[in-house]
This record gives structure tokens, sequence and C-alpha cells, in this order.
């Protein structure tokens, strides 16, 4: 389903494939399609470092959230299906 403005604050569940991963000391950053490309954000202070790579398909569980006008969205949990 469509991610929009409307649903900022809210718990979503989704899937996709990641385009893009950029790797920081306390956070992760990923661009991920399914099927509209959205960013991710993964905090690293409560979560382990997880193995992303290109290519993979996600399932990510977290926040809606809106950063210079594009909506993200802040990972609570990461899972790597494939």
């Amino acid at each position: 389903e469509k991610i929009t403005i409307e649903n900022i604050d809210e718990f979503v569940k989704l899937r996709g494939i990641v385009n893009k991963v950029v790797d920081t000391e306390k956070v992760t950053i990923m661009e991920i399609t399914q099927p509209q490309q959205i960013t991710v954000v993964l905090f690293k202070d409560k979560n382990e470092t997880m193995p992303v790579q290109e290519g993979n398909e996600v399932e990510i569980f977290g926040k809606v959230d809106e950063y210079e006008g594009k909506l993200e969205i802040i990972a609570d949990r990461l899972r790597v299906i494939r």
C-alpha cells in the first residue's frame, strides 16, 4: 500500500528491495522500493548491526516520519528475508 503524509507517526510493516545502503557509526540509511521508493533509517544504539546489502529483500517494522519534506521510516525492527 502507499504511504502518505497522513501516515506520519503511525507504525507500519513493509517489505521491499534495498536499492542503496549508507552505513555510518550510529545509523544505517537505506533506500528501498516496495513499489514506491522510501528511505528507511535504522539507529544502531538500539539495534545490532545488520548485514544489509543492495539487492536484499527486507521486512521492516517502524514509524512513518518526515524529514526535509520527504517521508521516511524510522525502523524499530529489520529482518533480511533474502
